[in-house]
């Protein structure tokens, strides 16, 4: 019987300090696999966010782009009949061309804008 009883207490101290050490090896692999979840959820978040600005970086451009191409066409439609232009007109027109020409704009607009600074007549 008293070997019985050795045999328990060898065990249940067997027990507790395998708990022990478990415990004391589980935490900081719990912290560490916690940490590195959150670190993965937090790239994750911050590569959709990239995506998303990006989209809106291009959307926006491809506005910036429809708008100064309104602009070169309007002028050029409403000067068409006399084909003049003034010169702060002419200034005004060409910055507009080359945004609109570094946003990548067509050829359309190139063969407008090349008639009104090359063929139209230009008033001071």
């Amino acid at each position: 019987m008293l070997d019985f009883i050795k045999d328990a207490g060898a065990v249940t101290a067997f027990v507790v300090s395998a708990v022990t050490l478990l415990t004391i090896i589980i935490k900081p692999l719990r912290t560490r696999v916690a940490r590195a979840l959150r670190l993965k959820a937090l790239l994750d978040s911050q590569l959709a966010d990239e995506e998303s600005r990006k989209t809106e970086a291009r959307l926006n451009r491809e506005a910036l782009k429809c708008l100064l191409r309104d602009d070169i066409v309007r002028l050029y439609y409403k000067r068409l009949p006399e084909k003049k232009l003034h010169a702060y007109e002419l200034e005004n027109i060409t910055a507009i061309y080359d945004t609109y020409i570094l946003l990548g704009g067509n050829s359309f607009v190139r063969e407008i804008y090349r008639k009104m600074s090359t063929e139209w007549q230009i008033e001071k």
